[in-house]
C-alpha cells in the first residue's frame, strides 16, 4: 500500500536503494518542509541545552571590558544609595573611564555616545552595549536583587545576572536565532554541495535532474540528523552535531554509489522487492 507524503520519505532514509528508488517522488515544496524539519529536529536538544545554561548566555552580549573595571570604581558603585528603586545621588558624576568605557552616574548623552557605558540614573540603570558596528541601550530597572548584586558581586556579575532575568526572552531569542542561522547555512551549503555532485553525474547515471540530487541529499542525511538530535542532549556543540550529519551525509553518499553505481536497473530491484 502507498504511503502519503511525509511517511513515504521517512519509511526508506535507511535504505540506500529505497532512497534511489525514490528519488522521483517528491515535489519542491515538499523537499523544503523535509529540509526544515530535520533542521528542526537538531535544534529541539540545543533549545533545552540553552535554557539549562541561563546566564552564561548574557557572556555572548556584555563585553569583557566591564570585567575590567577597578576596585576603586566597584567600592564607589557599592556606596550608592537607593530609596524605594530610585537611585538617591543627582549630580552628574564620572565613576571610572577609559577609551571604550564609561562609567558613572546621570552622565549625559555626549558622554556616552559611540562607547560602552554604564549609567546610573535617578529610575534605571542604563548599560550602553556594542553589536557589529551599531550601540543600543539596555535599562535595567532597579530590583531589590539588583541592588544587592551591585553590592555584594562583583560589577559584571550583578550586570550578568540582572540582564538575564530582566531580558531573558529577547536573549534567549537572540541567542537560538544566531544558532539557528549558523545550523541552517552549513546544512544548505552541504546539502546543496552534495546535490551539485549527484546532478554532475547525469550524463552516466539514472540521474536526470536537480531536484532528484536534492531529494538524494535529503533522504542521505536524515538519518544523521536523527543521530544528531540524540547526540544534542548531550552537547550543544554546534559543529559537533554538524559534524555527525557531514560523516553520515558522506558515508551514506559512498554507500550509495557502492550499491547503485546511480544506474536505473537499481530502480526495478527495489520495486521487486517489495
Amino acid at each position: 500500500m502507498n504511503k502519503h507524503f511525509p511517511i513515504n520519505f521517512f519509511q526508506s532514509i535507511f535504505s540506500v536503494k529505497q532512497i534511489f528508488s525514490n528519488r522521483n517522488k517528491f515535489k519542491w515544496w515538499q523537499l523544503g518542509i523535509i529540509f526544515i524539519f530535520i533542521q528542526s529536529l537538531v535544534m529541539i536538544p540545543l533549545s533545552l541545552g540553552l535554557v539549562q545554561r541561563g546566564t552564561e548566555l548574557v557572556d555572548a552580549f556584555l563585553p569583557t571590558e566591564f570585567t575590567q573595571i577597578d576596585s576603586d570604581a566597584s567600592t564607589q558603585i557599592q556606596q550608592l544609595t537607593f530609596n524605594e528603586g530610585q537611585l538617591a545621588e543627582t549630580s552628574e558624576k564620572i565613576i571610572y573611564q577609559t577609551s571604550t568605557l564609561i562609567v558613572g552616574t546621570n552622565l549625559p548623552e555626549a558622554l556616552t555616545q559611540d562607547k560602552l557605558a554604564l549609567d546610573f540614573t535617578q529610575d534605571y540603570a542604563v548599560v550602553t552595549l556594542q553589536k557589529d558596528q551599531a550601540f543600543y541601550d539596555l535599562r535595567l530597572v532597579y530590583t531589590d536583587e539588583f541592588i544587592g548584586k551591585l553590592k555584594e558581586a562583583t560589577i559584571y556579575e550583578g550586570l550578568k545576572t540582572e540582564m538575564y532575568h530582566q531580558n531573558s526572552g529577547p536573549i534567549f531569542l537572540s541567542t537560538i536565532l544566531n544558532i539557528g542561522g549558523i545550523l541552517f547555512a552549513m546544512n544548505a551549503l552541504l546539502i546543496l554541495g552534495i546535490s551539485v555532485l549527484f546532478y554532475l553525474t547525469k550524463k552516466a547515471s539514472a540521474i536526470h535532474s536537480l531536484k532528484e540530487s536534492v531529494t538524494l541529499s535529503l533522504s542521505l542525511v536524515s538519518g544523521g540528523s536523527l543521530l544528531a538530535m540524540l547526540v544534542g542532549f548531550l552537547t550543544t556543540d554546534i559543529f559537533i552535531l554538524f559534524g555527525i550529519q557531514s560523516l553520515w551525509l558522506i558515508g551514506m553518499s559512498l554507500t550509495l554509489y557502492v550499491k547503485t553505481r546511480f544506474k536505473r536497473t537499481v530502480l526495478n530491484e527495489a520495486v521487486n522487492a517489495k
